[in-house]
């Protein structure tokens, strides 16, 4: 039978943040260098004062040539990734609420022996499945062999789903630290674009040629915020809503163990 461990993938894997990572990274270099190429005809963009950005290139993908949005990306990526992840997991425990070996059939009541083979037959080996919902029968089945008792068997039952809730919310740790990374990465951005804007007066120049570097660096600043306020509204989005159903999910799996299990509990009268 099931085990009282985690049903979740574990926290922060690295599979989905690395991929996710590569490809924020690749997205940086096709859309901040090779499409760039093609609207300006300069092969690598190392920075705003090596070319120059005409108004028929598209702010999107001018915003992408600062090597800033690179790690931007990256961090989007790996979180979009991860949430990839949990959606999937989502999506395959949904489906094994309508699998569990315990039918639906709300008039058939069960008894103590009915339990017991339940619990024989979840203790086959090839009956292992760690499923959300094999686990929080299994902490029923276990529950009511020591009480055969229907407030003993639901009170259980919300307690190991409280400990599930608590296991999911320290999951979207790296996903929301990745989330409020984004736009501080692109405030760095911005720091860096007017630091160097302020540093271009100081150089040797005419006055028309400073204005005009400056003014290269400072659309680098708000170029590298815009980008990322963009990526973190997006984010956010997604972050809330595969939270959502991850929480809905849980409701489901716990409405189906008391409809299928503790509602059908044979009391006998003393």
């Amino acid at each position: 039978m099931a085990n009282s461990s985690s049903v979740s993938p574990k926290p922060a894997s690295l599979g989905p943040l690395l991929i996710g990572a590569a490809l924020g990274g690749i997205f940086w270099l096709v859309i901040g260098h090779i499409l760039l190429f093609q609207f300006v005809g300069v092969q690598w963009v190392v920075g705003p004062e090596n070319v120059s950005s005409p108004a028929s290139v598209p702010i999107m993908l001018r915003s992408m040539q600062h090597w800033i949005n690179l790690f931007t990306l990256m961090a989007f990526g790996a979180a979009l990734a991860s949430l990839a992840a949990r959606w999937r997991f989502v999506n395959v425990q949904s489906q094994k609420i309508d699998e569990s070996m315990l039918s639906p059939d709300d008039q058939t009541l069960l008894l103590p022996e009915d339990a017991l083979q339940l619990r024989q037959a979840m203790n086959q080996p090839n009956q292992t499945d760690p499923s959300m919902i094999n686990l929080l029968l299994g902490t029923a089945l276990q529950r009511a062999r020591a009480n055969w008792s229907a407030e003993d068997v639901s009170a259980a039952l919300e307690s190991h789903a409280e400990i599930i809730q608590a296991e999911t919310e320290s999951q979207y740790a790296t996903i929301r630290y990745l989330a409020w990374a984004i736009p501080s990465i692109g405030f760095v951005g911005t720091v860096m674009g007017i630091g160097e804007a302020m540093g271009v007066f100081g150089q040797d120049a005419e006055g028309e040629s400073l204005i005009s570097a400056a003014a290269g660096h400072l659309s680098t600043a708000f170029d590298t915020t815009f980008v990322a306020l963009v990526l973190s509204l997006i984010l956010m989005y997604f972050v809330h809503r595969v939270q959502a159903d991850e929480d809905s999910l849980l409701v489901r799996v716990l409405e189906a163990c008391m409809k299928r299990f503790v509602h059908r509990m044979h009391i006998k009268k003393e």
